[in-house]
């Protein structure tokens, strides 16, 4: 018996060790939506799939899908962000824990935090800047998913757009989705 082989792209945003040499990864995928894939033998020495597999990474999966979960048959490394940028993805994870149904595609959520790990430099070395396009990025997936009452952000040329000019005109301490995405993280984000 064959089983359809699906490619995708996508960010890890988690990884749980199981047994010896298995993991769990918790992916947001392009076309899948949130996802979790098993990956056999991954913590193996000779394992040629360990180094791409990788929190925070970005990666081109190749999955299969099985009776209880997919696993994954092959990767290949796209793009690796910034650690200070890969720092926020728990708190992405912890967000759309609690607010996406697994396996239902969720693109423009994607998209945000795509947008988010390729902020360029400027944004980057101001850590208030980066905490504050943290912020956006999150107000955007809530406001998505219509967890956000006000439209802050639909005005915008692109909504997907991450500048300094875009961060530096928005004040997160002086708004009330602060106060709305701590609700949902259950933790202080700035």
């Amino acid at each position: 018996m064959s089983y359809h082989q699906y490619s995708t792209e996508g960010v890890i945003l988690r990884r749980e060790d199981r047994g010896e040499s298995d993991c769990v990864y918790i992916v947001l995928t392009q076309s899948l939506g949130l996802i979790g894939v098993q990956a056999k033998g991954v913590r193996l020495l000779k394992s040629k799939l360990r180094f791409c597999l990788q929190v925070g990474n970005y990666v081109q999966l190749s999955l299969v899908k099985g009776k209880a979960s997919w696993k994954i048959t092959n990767a290949q490394l796209l793009f690796v962000p910034e650690v200070s940028v890969q720092r926020a993805f728990p708190r992405f994870y912890k967000l759309l824990r609690k607010c996406v149904v697994f396996d239902e595609p969720v693109y423009a959520v994607y998209r945000h935090v795509h947008a988010f790990a390729h902020i360029d430099a400027a944004i980057r070395q101001d850590r208030n800047l980066e905490k504050i396009a943290e912020v956006i990025t999150l107000a955007r997936i809530l406001e998505h998913l219509g967890m956000l009452d006000t439209k802050t952000f639909t005005h915008e040329e692109d909504p997907y757009e991450l500048s300094v000019s875009v961060c530096t005109t928005y004040k997160p301490e002086e708004s009330g989705i602060m106060r709305h995405i701590q609700m949902r993280l259950g933790e202080s984000v700035l």
